[in-house]
């Protein structure tokens, strides 16, 4: 009677993936993420508002303000912030949207791995479950021959 598959299980599982590496943020890369967590959060957004009816209401109320309606200096801020922040905050995703695509290529080798580890306690389940219809047969026999 057969009494196992010829190689074991700890032979024919797979090697356990490596973690990623953690990366190391430059000072560029710091900062942008810093910044795209600024901006978008609602403090930003209260605070930018605040500030803009602030310098509306400031410039309405006096004869003579700094930036008179139709507000051209505040657009021209407007104008650097949106065309400073919008490609640093995509430089910051890019590079978490990079970072996603490692970890999830990684998850997909560990499922691929964890599936074919199943595979093998699947056959050897199987074998087993030989061995005891084989068992359960001559136990069934020596018992008929009694």
């Amino acid at each position: 009677m057969e009494l196992g598959p010829s190689h074991t299980y700890l032979e024919q599982a797979p090697e356990p993936e490596p973690d990623l590496p953690e990366e190391e943020l430059t000072r560029p890369q710091k900062l942008a993420d810093s910044l795209s967590a600024t901006v978008g959060s609602w403090k930003f957004i209260l605070l930018q508002s605040i500030m803009i009816a602030l310098w509306v209401t400031v410039n309405l109320a006096w004869a003579r303000g700094w930036d008179p309606y139709p507000f051209i200096l505040l657009n021209l801020f407007l104008s650097f912030q949106a065309a400073y922040t919008g490609p640093i905050v995509l430089m910051s995703q890019n590079r978490l949207a990079e970072r996603d695509r490692l970890t999830q290529a990684s998850d997909l080798r560990v499922d691929l791995r964890a599936e074919r580890e199943i595979e093998v306690i699947m056959e050897h389940l199987v074998h087993h479950d030989r061995l005891l219809h084989r068992l359960e047969h001559k136990l069934d026999q020596l018992h008929q021959s009694r």
